[in-house]
């Protein structure tokens, strides 16, 4: 019975945020301008440097995934000694970064806890060294975990890989042509980067743009088409909610998660109906939307949960979540958790930002009324506020078990 074919999927893979189309919908002009540049490097005439960003969930990933593949096998088949070396910057710490960097020249090559940068670094230098031109193509840069040693990994990347022929860097490359591809969400990245960098990361920025209604909708038509049954789903129930997303969230990857789960609903139904209703899809968004907040508060160590808690308890009680009184639930949790109890001016500096970095809480100013000076304020969403609660909690008891 595991072995049967599905009365729903087709093809379930292309839900998967992984898979990579064979046709990108409305993204000619971005590799037609990508491609053009990886070819400078390719054919050694005046390649620079790249900056690629963009909203989430515009194709970037995937574009140059496929763009780097296509010139990679095609530079084996010719023994060209050019290579375009991609890695994912996502939830990773920066010597975790060069250590995927490193299996792109050796396969063989494996994460050392406790190894610096500079020596995955010397590594890559002595491997590179057997190509002509290098693409070094760092994706979901913003998305980098910084760390005590390395604060900034933005800018160590950065200032690293525009420096590569000058005589003081430990990874001088001279004698290998090469350009460094940066791939970020934020499109304001400069602000990371120190004035020395700035000078050196001169590229040329591609931008991709979000996609409209319009465009969501064929999209998932087309996803839908491959990926399901004929006549599971109704195409005027995918456009109405590629239309509602696009009001929303504006996520590709959201979307297809959301139809998959919808298929998974549907097959795990005994009443042998095989079809996908919008309250299917509705019930498919309430679970993706409740899954990608567990993994957002499963990310968090114990003081942002505790803090995130905090402020969600005084929100139930229906009072302002102010910095004092948010602190004083904060030292109750921590105290109850035997957590240690940070000081008030670092939750509030560190913590507290964290926090709103990840959108689970909101921050503003506000007057505490006529002389009595201004407070920072908190708060989580209300449609959230009873899973944030349930499932930090939980997360809370298990990590002081």
């Amino acid at each position: 019975m595991f072995f049967q074919k599905s009365d729903v999927f087709k093809e379930p893979t292309v839900f998967n945020e992984m898979y990579i189309p064979d046709v990108f919908l409305y993204r000619d002009d971005e590799i037609k301008t990508v491609g053009t540049a990886f070819a400078r490097l390719y054919n050694g005439s005046g390649f620079s440097h790249l900056w690629i960003n963009g909203p989430p969930s515009t194709g970037k990933t995937q574009v140059v995934k496929r763009l780097t593949k296509e010139f990679n096998d095609h530079s084996e088949g010719e023994n060209k000694k050019v290579f375009y070396a991609y890695v994912s910057a996502r939830k990773k710490t920066l010597p975790m970064v060069y250590s995927e960097l490193l299996g792109q020249f050796d396969s063989g090559a494996s994460y050392i806890k406790g190894a610096s940068p500079w020596e995955y670094i010397g590594k890559i230098k002595k491997l590179a060294k057997r190509y002509k031109y290098i693409n070094f193509i760092f994706d979901e840069i913003d998305k980098i975990i910084p760390t005590a040693s390395h604060k900034n990994p933005i800018d160590d990347i950065i200032g690293t890989f525009t420096r590569l022929h000058e005589d003081d860097n430990v990874f001088s490359l001279s004698g290998v042509g090469y350009m460094t591809t940066i791939i970020s969400n934020d499109m304001h990245l400069h602000k990371h980067l120190s004035p020395s960098t700035q000078s050196t990361f001169v590229a040329h920025n591609i931008k991709f743009n979000e996609y409209d209604a319009q465009q969501f909708g064929t999209i998932f038509l087309e996803r839908c088409r491959m990926g399901f049954q004929p006549g599971v789903i109704k195409d005027e129930d995918v456009l109405r909610f590629a239309a509602n997303l696009c009001r929303g969230v504006k996520d590709v990857r959201t979307g297809l998660q959301v139809l998959s789960a919808a298929g998974h609903l549907v097959e795990e139904r005994n009443n042998g109906e095989k079809k996908i209703t919008w309250d299917d899809i509705s019930q498919a968004f309430k679970i993706v939307e409740k899954n990608k907040l567990y993994e957002t508060i499963l990310k968090l160590d114990e003081p942002q949960i505790a803090f995130l808690v905090a402020v969600a308890k005084v929100q139930q009680r229906g009072e302002m979540a102010t910095t004092e009184l948010v602190y004083r639930i904060y030292t109750q949790i921590a105290r109850a958790h035997c957590f240690e109890i940070l000081k008030p001016r670092y939750m509030m500096e560190f913590i507290a930002p964290k926090l709103d970095g990840t959108g689970l809480i909101t921050t503003a100013v506000k007057g505490r009324g006529r002389g009595k000076g201004i407070t920072r304020t908190f708060e989580v969403l209300d449609e959230e506020l009873k899973d944030i609660l349930d499932m930090g909690e939980k997360e809370l008891e298990k990590r002081s078990a």
